[in-house]
């Protein structure tokens, strides 16, 4: 049943609580000398579009098919018909996610392709276990940003209802068991453009960002996810702009799941500066004080530290930089960044996982060391991946996995070579 939205709004804090130094320590460089050596190369027939594991399996995700391997790179089913919007993965969504047992998928259907729906596939034979049957039908784009205690969580980016009315978008919260839709909800804009809906790790509050084509001032919302998807408060977003709405770094992101959007119970919001939002209130708890324009965001599998990345403003954007934050004060650790390069207008990624900080940047993958930033080892991925759009990038059990020119390749978090 679809919430409705409540005309609630508010003003965002413009004094935090807490305003971190804005002179971290030295940088280093990033970059080293050292490549790493892969550890195995799975074979795929699509360039992918987003990689996503958990410690049974790996997925390698590509427009029209859906592969799984072990984490030692043996098949264990695939290719999997999975049809999915090429406008999601261009705009930086992903439609793929996974628990212990299950695979869970937002895509296309129906005779003509038009119908869009969520699929639940058995993790260990790829089997389809259920599906939700058409969830919408005429959007721009379809993506399943990330799952929550229990429930899968889709939304949707201008989208037009039954009765022909416009709508930034719409979010479904699907039971994972059951494929059953326990609610859903629309934006309370009435018009279409950028969307991004945030996932914690934890707690009950989704963070809905979003901007219209009128070019209006970006606006946040906190959705209740345990109350029917009923809106606590929709008030403008921190730090941006009617004239940089569609610019609005959050919007942009690659990720939406929990460690690129949470940490510390706060979440984490890229606009003009790094804020972290209170999800009772939306107002700003910290935010960042330099001159780092923030692109990405991830928070350690503890919670503790923040690292963001992004291009340096200071320096015309020729430099990009990552930084470490306290995720309870923001106090800014260390600092890393690139040689100065006339071509650097790259949109950075990170991953967080066994030690390393991976940022990937163009095609190039460095792994930094998470207590002090050093470059471990870096290493080249495969130009279908790009400079922009998707990023197909997955860290966790001691392994990195990306995309190559071969197929999917795992990287061991050490660099190094077996036996």
């Amino acid at each position: 049943m679809a919430a409705a939205p409540a005309a609630a709004s508010g003003t965002p804090s413009t004094t935090p609580s807490t305003t971190p130094s804005a002179t971290p320590s030295a940088a280093v460089t990033i970059g080293t000398g050292t490549v790493a050596t892969p550890l195995w190369t799975g074979p795929v027939t699509e360039a992918l579009v987003q990689v996503v594991g958990s410690e049974k399996a790996v997925l390698a995700v590509g427009k029209d098919h859906i592969w799984a391997f072990d984490p030692t790179g043996r098949p264990l089913w695939g290719p999997v018909p999975n049809a999915i919007d090429s406008t999601t993965t261009s705009l930086g969504g992903t439609t793929v996610a996974l628990d212990g047992s299950r695979v869970y998928t937002a895509t296309s259907g129906g005779r003509l392709g038009f119908d869009r729906l969520l699929r639940a596939l058995d993790l260990g034979t790829g089997q389809e276990v259920w599906n939700t049957g058409e969830l919408a039908h005429l959007v721009l784009a379809f993506a399943l940003p990330g799952m929550l205690d229990g429930s899968v969580f889709v939304t949707s980016t201008a989208d037009v209802g039954a009765s022909g009315d416009r709508s930034t978008g719409t979010v479904w919260a699907v039971d994972a068991q059951t494929g059953k839709v326990s609610w859903s909800a629309r934006t309370p804009d009435e018009d279409w453009g950028r969307i991004r809906l945030m996932v914690p790790s934890s707690g009950r509050t989704l963070l809905w960002a979003r901007a219209t084509l009128r070019g209006d001032a970006p606006r946040i919302t906190g959705v209740d996810a345990g109350d029917g998807g009923r809106i606590r408060w929709n008030q403008p977003a921190p730090g941006v702009s009617t004239t940089a709405s569609q610019a609005t770094p959050a919007l942009y992101a690659h990720w939406q799941d929990g460690p690129h959007t949470s940490a510390g119970g706060r979440f984490l919001f890229l606009s003009d500066h790094l804020y972290a939002l209170e999800p009772d209130t939306g107002q700003a708890a910290w935010q960042s004080a330099d001159a780092v324009l923030y692109q990405s965001v991830v928070a350690a599998p503890d919670g503790a530290t923040v690292y963001a990345a992004g291009i340096d403003r200071a320096d015309v954007g020729m430099t990009t930089v990552v930084r470490s934050f306290d995720a309870a004060t923001g106090r800014p650790g260390w600092t890393a960044r690139t040689p100065r390069d006339p071509a650097a207008l790259k949109s950075p990624a990170l991953h967080c996982a066994d030690g390393n900080v991976y940022l990937y940047l163009g095609t190039m993958v460095h792994a930094l060391d998470a207590a002090t930033g050093t470059t471990r080892w870096s290493y080249r991925l495969g130009s279908t991946t790009g400079g922009f759009g998707p990023v197909a990038l997955w860290a966790g059990g001691g392994l990195l996995f990306g995309n190559t020119d071969q197929g999917l390749v795992a990287l061991p978090a050490d660099g190094k070579p077996r036996g």
